[in-house]
């Protein structure tokens, strides 16, 4: 029987062995077998193989357009970071050799064409959090980011017949533990948004009075609410109205935020899958932000390997155990957001609105 192969494209979401090295490197075989990629080959079997194309600090532009340096957002210094480049890296001696993720799973895949081949596909994360010290740029980021999203997906479609993208979203960060100041920024970005559609909701009703009081001229006060009116409506687009109601509720001004920009990106995204039948891994709703599941605030630890392991593995069992016959349909899966030995139940098929807390 021919393998499967179970490719990853994609950042430190998939790609998590350095984190799991220890200051001097010296335990990279427990690293590999406790990393998401070598938990999922663990899951899987000798039936399948994964191949990783996923390098940790990677975005849509680099996975895309312009390559990436392997290890290029990591310290460069000790052996910890070398051993992440002899296991990485085609030339480990070369930490400054670009490497193209889309040409490398091509020349993968045309190695084996009638096989099976998964391409699982986690990007995004980098790209907003190299915006995070400018919140209205990663707002307005939004659709850049999702039409290379996009075009690197029909680059995978298009790699043949045989070749069966999962959608796999980033999760949400550790809201206990902060380093990115994801938070806060969100924070930041959700109370300015709905400061402006207060401003200009309150404008909207001064401006009507002044207009009622003779103050003001009907030509100019028609002016002024088509502008207030104009502005609340673009910053309830952001989420302003989502976040207003989230505050009032004492929820976390900054995971509101978050929650809003997460559901505004994949939004299309989710449409996208529907329309080609794809299944997507939702780890926003499977990680739960206040579990032990991440290492330095933000990429996932064992037990967050685990877990994405887990759904993985999950849905290309689904997949596998289908027959050729059937017509594909696009799933949406998530669990409760706790690491479990039995995975059969726990991953529904339903994509609910991320909680605030």
């Amino acid at each position: 029987m021919n393998k499967i192969y179970v490719h990853t494209l994609g950042d430190s979401t998939l790609d998590n062995l350095y984190w799991l090295l220890n200051r001097e490197g010296s335990n990279i075989e427990e690293a590999k077998e406790y990393s998401v990629e070598g938990q999922l080959q663990a899951k899987l079997g000798d039936h399948y193989r994964v191949v990783s194309h996923s390098y940790d600090g990677f975005t849509t532009e680099s996975v895309l357009l312009t390559g990436g340096i392997v290890g290029g957002v990591l310290p460069v210094v000790g052996n910890k970071f070398q051993g992440y480049l002899n296991e990485k890296s085609d030339q480990p001696d070369n930490w400054e050799a670009a490497v193209f993720p889309l040409e490398k799973l091509s020349d993968e895949i045309s190695t084996s064409p009638d096989a099976i081949h998964y391409v699982v596909i986690s990007l995004g994360g980098n790209d907003f959090r190299a915006n995070l010290i400018n919140p209205l740029r990663l707002l307005g980021d939004v659709s850049t980011i999702q039409k290379r999203y996009f075009d690197i997906l029909d680059k995978v479609q298009k790699l043949g017949s045989n070749v069966r993208p999962i959608l796999m979203f980033q999760y949400r960060t550790d809201a206990r533990k902060d380093p990115y100041r994801v938070y806060t920024m969100m924070g930041i970005a959700g109370g300015f948004l709905t400061a402006v559609n207060l401003l200009f909701i309150g404008m909207f009703d001064v401006v009507t009075f002044l207009m009622a009081m003779d103050s003001i001229s009907i030509s100019l006060g028609v002016v002024l609410i088509l502008f207030s009116g104009i502005v609340a409506i673009v910053s309830s687009f952001f989420g302003s109205f989502r976040v207003a109601k989230g505050i009032l509720k004492r929820q976390n001004c900054g995971m509101t935020m978050l929650g809003v920009l997460m559901e505004m990106f994949y939004r299309p995204i989710l449409k996208r899958a529907q329309a080609d039948n794809l299944p997507v891994l939702d780890l926003p709703n499977s990680f739960n932000p206040y579990e032990a599941l991440y290492i330095s605030g933000i990429e996932p630890n064992r037990e967050g390997g685990k877990l994405i392991a887990e759904g993985l593995c999950h849905i290309i069992r689904e997949c596998e155990s289908k027959s050729s016959s059937d017509t594909p349909s696009s799933r949406i899966y998530c669990c409760d957001g706790q690491v479990s030995n039995n995975s059969t139940d726990r991953w529904e098929v339903k994509y609910p609105r991320m909680q605030a807390k």
